[in-house]
């Protein structure tokens, strides 16, 4: 990999991992509020998290496809 995928993959590493955080302190915070919005907190917390699994998935996808588009392209710094 180079340094650009290398750097995509930390970055997308890193904003899902605060999301992810994010999901699951909202998520475990709605056991503790009050009735009428626990709802609320349940729904977000499940909903960010899911969402940063998403978004890990789609940003290795991306990496992945873009690494194996130079190979097949016979550009890629492994072969240099």
């Amino acid at each position: 990999m180079n340094h650009h995928q290398l750097r995509a993959l930390t970055i997308t590493k890193r904003v899902t991992s605060v999301f992810f955080i994010l999901g699951l302190g909202l998520f475990l915070f709605s056991f503790f509020v009050s009735d009428p919005n626990s709802d609320y907190f349940l729904n977000i917390g499940i909903g960010v998290m899911f969402s940063a699994a998403l978004l890990f998935a789609c940003g290795t996808f991306f990496a992945l496809v873009d690494r194996s588009s130079e190979k097949r392209n016979g550009y890629s710094e492994d072969t240099i």
